[in-house]
């Protein structure tokens, strides 16, 4: 939820707009605007991230929430946690429930998660 928004300005994908648009629509239906900004709702919000465990952050190039993942696993890193984070080129919100829509990002994104999964 965070800064839902601000890559429709920021980035060129088609049909960035159209997704901001589904994207708000689910939001507005999922929780309260006064719980916008409550940590609960968008996990870069949270005061403190040490002691978390080691993480992989996967999100799609198009998506309207690109920039709040990739925030987020910064924040993650700069709290020491090791974070891994992929970026999958050209997909869009969804692409990995969308499998059928989207074979090579979600095949992708499959083999990111499967050698993360590996070192351990």
């Amino acid at each position: 939820v965070g800064k839902l928004g601000r890559l429709a300005e920021s980035h060129v994908c088609a049909g960035i707009n159209q997704q901001l648009k589904v994207c708000l629509w689910f939001r507005d239906h999922y929780i309260d605007e006064g719980q916008y900004s409550e940590p609960k709702a968008s996990p870069e919000l949270y005061e403190s991230f040490a002691d978390l465990p080691r993480c992989l952050v996967v999100v799609a190039e198009c998506d309207p929430l690109v920039d709040d993942g990739l925030q987020y696993a910064d924040k993650l890193q700069e709290a020491g946690v090791p974070t891994t984070v992929s970026v999958v080129k050209g997909a869009l919100h969804g692409f990995f429930h969308l499998q059928g829509a989207y074979p090579e990002a979600g095949q992708f994104a499959m083999q990111e998660i499967k050698d993360w999964l590996s070192q351990f």
